[in-house]
């Protein structure tokens, strides 16, 4: 039991280690951090401790907002202890309730970093750094069939990327022995920091770039829609397969990173396998 308890113990840390490496290098936006996973895991996987990792192709723009797109390899993470502490691939949160249906509580979300060789057009804009951010969530679970999740977290340690709110509706709309179809709504209000930090262009960001100026503020940034389908092979394997339509609004979809140069329609598709331990 010892030995199995450190086994599980060393595997969620290097699962944990992996994902996050994964995303930050494969993953320059909110949106493209996003596996497919996490928007279903209370609803798809066993009400368990356990630690469910994946991996497979992604397919989706280079960065939010722009409309050239690109495949990447995609990680997948969900680990749960018991009622109290989840783990997924942007972040992590403590439900201070311990109860199942209805949790509350601190959380951290990653916001990964923004290359400006990414894409041309970010050329001249300089990198932005990734950040951890810190907050509060609730989560509202109906009969393993039906969630709500309002997440607000802001960037607490070097405060250069603002501060976001989420709101996400999930259920699932078919569900047979082996095979789940789900779907689910979010959208994203940010504030002025964070606005400029990924959509605006300064006046020396101006001249380096050749974009013209742009200051946008707080506003809602996309509302977006989801849908995902779990295959389960057996108990522990699993085939998944997700797609995800972003429409950028307000101020966002008038930078010229998106209105010029991108569009603020974005489509990410994707698939990947998962194995699940649990314990």
């Amino acid at each position: 039991m010892k030995i199995t308890k450190t086994l599980v113990s060393r595997t969620a840390v290097a699962a944990l280690a992996t994902t996050l490496m994964s995303g930050a290098t494969f993953a320059q936006s909110d949106s493209n951090i996003y596996s497919g996973l996490q928007a279903f895991s209370d609803l798809v996987l066993p009400d368990v401790s356990q630690i469910t990792i994946g991996a497979g192709p992604s397919f989706g723009p280079d960065y939010f907002g722009s409309d050239d797109y690109e495949f990447r390899p995609k990680a997948a993470l969900y680990i749960k202890f018991d009622k109290y502490l989840t783990l997924e691939n942007d972040g992590a949160s403590l439900n201070l309730l311990g109860l199942s249906n209805f949790q509350f509580g601190p959380v951290a979300h990653f916001t990964p970093w923004r290359n400006e060789d990414e894409n041309p057009v970010l050329n001249g804009l300089g990198d932005i750094d990734a950040s951890l951010d810190f907050g509060l969530y609730a989560k509202v679970l109906v009969a393993k069939r039906f969630s709500a999740r309002l997440r607000l977290f802001n960037d607490l340690l070097k405060d250069d990327n603002g501060a976001a709110v989420e709101l996400s509706l999930n259920a699932v709309i078919h569900q047979s022995d082996n095979f789940s179809l789900l779907f689910g709504v979010t959208g994203s209000w940010i504030d002025d920091k964070r606005a400029q930090r990924f959509f605006g262009v300064t006046a020396n960001q101006a001249l380096a770039s050749g974009l013209p100026e742009f200051r946008p503020g707080t506003s809602f940034q996309d509302v977006r829609a989801d849908i995902g389908a779990r295959w389960e092979l057996s108990d522990k394997w699993a085939v998944n397969a997700y797609g995800r339509y972003s429409r950028l609004l307000g101020d966002i979809k008038d930078s010229p990173l998106v209105d010029t140069f991108g569009s603020e329609n974005q489509f990410t598709v994707g698939t990947f396998i998962t194995r699940t331990f649990a314990f």
